[in-house]
């Protein structure tokens, strides 16, 4: 992460707050009597302290002795934090921090269709965790989320640290360019550093069959299909005898086009999200993927398909799939690649019966791929997680001192690592993990599982990747050596074959010697979308317009059987994009992306 420019953004957002004036509107003032009472009570308190890693005492939960009961707090949410063998709160490491706060957890778990009515009622949880970016508007302006800048000096001083700077003031200025703060920060810093463990997208093939042909070089589309036509031609049905394919997928425009993305196109997919409009990782400059086949992702995608088609590589029940039926077809072991991202089932049924199978799928180290690394995330993953306080909560203030708790830097360390004594002590002055941690975190399961080390909840502040004041990770785990612990036997054997610690070093190696490139030129998948005014109803119905006719005409152009045909479809399809009204949309698109890159450009000084 570009620490110092982004450590800068408060000195540019008197430059540039004028330029969301416009796109966000005014955001209304929280009038809840919950909110009165908490900023009249913010402004007739003395100040905390905001030295980092100091709890205000204010803040400060009641001792062990003082026989306050804990105060239990609502927690709704839709992600699915950990529930087995125990809740994400009943976990060692959680449960010392709600006791540090002298709080309890009720949780709630809201689908979608829930979490609409509990917007649409205003019932919602004292602390609100949410994955829908498209609820951030409703939540501002129909005053449900406590602005919590009159609170934090003496209720959560910890949120004011220069680590929590940038998120504060990027979210001030998309949510209209005032001083309200309706949002907390979740993941804030930079995402992958070096790619992890194994890089997440790419082109991915079953290893054993791989090595089998060699391990050919991919380089590109053609020698990943290439590949998969060796590895079929070797195998060409499973031991039970079902037929083998190069690949499958479920049936959905976005498993269609997304190959293209992270391979030969290079892009942004959630630039708009689930739409054809893309910012370039090699560029950053939008590219428009109904009109452009050359830059879009679709249809270099329906050119990759049509060539696996073509050589009978390509599972025809793809069309019609579901899900649950590919994973069936590849726990079965009838694919030779795992388009997209990496399926598991395959390897989690094969170490059934051999603990040391390399039957499994896994990145193949190319040029030809965008290399999921280095993501910046100075907003965090805002505004597609949103995490927020309810305005009409009556324990607001409980909420804010158990958020003052988590928001202290060694607190932060300790919701990856554990507290230190214990799972860590410093040696010479180096944060080292203890063999028990270290053991843990290695052979995983239900033993580390109720400890929480790695990471169990939703409190996971800052990326594992940034630091903590004392100079070292925040998260110990996150180093290369220790990522490599928890690698499987068959990403240990990749790495072998590589001469590398984990596989993903293979990979990252060609963004290093400047052959492909990485993620840290798209201004993170979520900080240019957060940035824009969200599609409006009219251009909204005209993308989808156009992602419909997009949608029905993919089994043709997959099985077309000369390249004219595809040509003379694909240039059928495109006049009817015309014919729907694509170029308004594009102009609006173009144009919000021009806006939101002017802002940005110099925040994140490209």
């Amino acid at each position: 992460m570009k620490k110092t420019r982004i450590l800068a953004l408060a000195l540019s957002m008197l430059l540039i707050a004028a330029l969301f004036a416009g796109c966000s509107g005014s955001t209304p003032a929280t009038t809840t009597a919950a909110t009165t009472a908490a900023t009249t009570a913010a402004a007739t308190t003395a100040a905390a302290t905001t030295a980092a890693g100091t709890t205000a005492a204010a803040t400060t939960a009641p001792s062990a002795g003082s026989g306050e009961e804990p105060t239990l707090l609502t927690f709704g949410e839709n992600l699915n934090w950990q529930k087995t063998p125990c809740m994400w709160y009943e976990t060692e490491i959680y449960a010392e921090i709600l006791r540090m706060a002298n709080v309890t957890i009720d949780n709630f778990f809201l689908d979608g269709d829930k979490y609409a009515l509990a917007l649409a009622s205003g019932d919602l949880q004292d602390i609100m965790y949410t994955a829908d970016s498209s609820k951030v508007r409703e939540i501002v302006d129909s005053q449900l989320a406590l602005d919590l800048m009159p609170l934090a000096e003496q209720y959560c001083p910890n949120l004011l640290q220069d680590e929590y700077a940038s998120f504060v003031n990027l979210v001030k200025l998309l949510n209209g360019g005032g001083e309200k703060l309706y949002f907390l920060p979740e993941h804030v810093g930079t995402e992958l550093t070096g790619g992890g463990v194994e890089l997440a997208r790419g082109y991915y093939l079953r290893w054993d069959w791989y090595k089998e042909i060699g391990a050919p070089e991919i380089n590109n589309d053609d020698d990943f299909i290439a590949a998969m036509e060796a590895m079929v031609a070797a195998h060409p049905t499973t031991e039970g005898g079902k037929k083998v394919y190069g690949a499958g997928l479920a049936d959905s425009l976005t498993n269609w086009y997304f190959h293209a993305v992270f391979t030969s196109l290079k892009a942004n997919p959630w630039t708009f999200s689930n739409y054809q409009y893309m910012q370039s990782a090699i560029t950053g400059e939008l590219l428009n993927g109904y009109m452009d086949p050359a830059n879009s992702a679709f249809w270099l995608s329906m050119e990759f398909y049509n060539k696996m088609w073509s050589k009978g590589l390509l599972d025809p029940d793809s069309f019609t799939m579901t899900s649950d039926e590919v994973n069936t077809k590849f726990n079965a072991g009838q694919y030779a690649a795992s388009l997209n991202a990496k399926n598991y089932g395959l390897y989690t049924e094969s170490c059934k019966t051999d603990e040391n199978s390399l039957a499994g799928y896994t990145n193949i180290p190319s040029p030809g791929q965008l290399v999921f690394a280095d993501n910046p995330n100075p907003a965090g993953w805002f505004p597609s997680f949103t995490v927020y306080l309810f305005s009409g909560s009556e324990n607001w203030e409980a909420a804010l001192r158990l958020y003052n708790v988590v928001f202290d830097l060694d607190v932060q360390r300790a919701v990856y690592c554990g507290f230190e004594g214990k799972y860590w002590n410093y040696v010479d002055g180096v944060p080292t993990l203890t063999d028990e941690a270290i053991e843990l975190y290695s052979n995983g399961g239900d033993t580390n599982a109720a400890i929480g080390l790695g990471g169990a909840g939703p409190f996971q502040i800052l990326q594992t990747s940034e630091y903590h004041p004392d100079g070292y990770l925040l998260d110990l785990f996150d180093s290369t050596d220790m990522r490599a612990l928890g690698m499987t036997n068959l990403q240990k054997d990749v790495a072998d074959f590589y001469g590398v610690t984990v596989p993903a070093e293979a990979g990252y190696q060609y963004v290093l010697d400047g052959k492909t490139v990485d993620w840290s030129n798209t201004y993170g998948t979520e900080l240019l979308a957060s940035a824009m005014t969200p599609v409006t109803t009219d251009i909204g119905r005209i993308l989808e317009k156009c992602n419909d006719i997009l949608y029905r005409n993919i089994a043709d152009l997959v099985m077309a059987e000369t390249a004219e045909e595809f040509n003379a479809l694909r240039d059928s399809v495109i006049a009817e994009l015309e014919s729907a009204g694509e170029a308004t949309a594009w102009e609006w698109c173009l144009n919000e992306f021009t806006k939101a890159n002017e802002t940005l450009k110099p925040i994140m000084g490209y």
